[in-house]
């Protein structure tokens, strides 16, 4: 079983009771979980920040699809048969997916700043679950840019 502790209760400040210091673990910024295996110090991050981080990146890596000017190729953009036929379909596809992914990022930014009171602690067997959570959103934003494309004209 992991422990957390955070980087204020490992200094010795004393509390009166464990409710205290069990709230102020959970309010630290940064956990420090020993594991039971070796008793090494890992860090954990809270999953706001995660969330936070992969919503800035999705809407930064977003914008040049939307702009349109990311060109035909195998390593960014979505990439899928209809797009690589023709550059039209490509620009067009990409500029959708931009917007919806956009839209993604900023729903991510928008539930880590509000649900950063109700995230679990990084060791919370709840935790996997909250991670998880927001990106189901991401199954019907590819089934819209998948049926977007079958749309478009095989050119």
């Amino acid at each position: 079983m992991c422990m957390a502790l955070s980087r204020y209760a490992m200094k010795g400040d004393s509390y009166g009771d464990r409710r205290s210091m069990h709230r102020k673990i959970l309010r630290s910024a940064v956990y420090v979980v020993r594991t039971p295996i070796n008793g090494r110090k890992l860090m954990a991050i809270p999953i706001p920040y995660v969330h936070s981080g992969i919503g800035i990146l999705t809407v930064l890596l977003s914008i040049p699809l939307i702009l349109r000017i990311v060109p035909v190729n195998r390593v960014y953009g979505i990439r899928i048969p209809k797009t690589i036929i023709s550059p039209r379909n490509w620009y067009a596809v990409n500029a959708y997916g931009g917007k919806l992914l956009l839209a993604f990022g900023l729903f991510l930014l928008l539930f880590s700043w509000l649900g950063h009171d109700y995230a679990p602690a990084p060791t919370s067997m709840w935790a996997p679950v909250y991670l998880i959570m927001p990106f189901l959103a991401l199954v019907p934003i590819l089934a819209m840019i998948n049926a977007y494309a079958r749309r478009l004209p095989e050119q």
